[in-house]
């Protein structure tokens, strides 16, 4: 008996061994600390036609395949605030593999007065969390007297 079970334990390790995948996966960071997907960050009060200080966001691969930005869908923001933050996305690399990071910078530029709201989404092919979003404040306060 001890034989048939050795034989059983053996072919499932080895099964174990032949079916399993490599894959990415995915892990962000706001400012340096992590964040989950649908995090709600709010940006400081910022003057109309005045920028705010940038977000730095960082994309880590923590998994043991190449994370892939979707090419077709890049960092991007969503919503009716969306004009109101800037992306610079200008550093990004679009393959990041296991154990490296990419990051970009997310800015706040209001052009009214007022709250604005934007859902920033990054889209990858990691297969647990394909679509990543976090949700953006930021609110637009009057010029400062010059």
């Amino acid at each position: 008996m001890a034989t048939a079970a050795a034989a059983a334990f053996l072919l499932a390790a080895v099964s174990n061994l032949l079916w399993a995948q490599d894959t990415p996966k995915l892990a962000v960071e706001v400012g340096g600390n992590p964040v989950q997907p649908g995090e709600h960050i709010n940006v400081p009060d910022t003057p109309i036609a005045d920028t705010g200080d940038p977000l730095e966001v960082t994309i880590s691969n923590t998994g043991s395949a190449p994370l892939e930005l979707d090419r077709f869908q890049p960092p991007g923001l969503e919503g009716e605030g969306s004009m109101m933050f800037l992306l610079d996305t200008s550093e990004l690399s679009s393959t990041i593999d296991p154990g490296e990071s990419t990051s970009f910078s997310v800015v706040f530029f209001p052009y009214e007065t007022g709250k604005a709201d934007a859902t920033l989404v990054i889209a990858t092919n990691d297969p647990e969390m394909p679509k990543f979003t976090l949700d953006l404040s930021g609110t637009g306060t009057p010029m400062a007297d010059p």
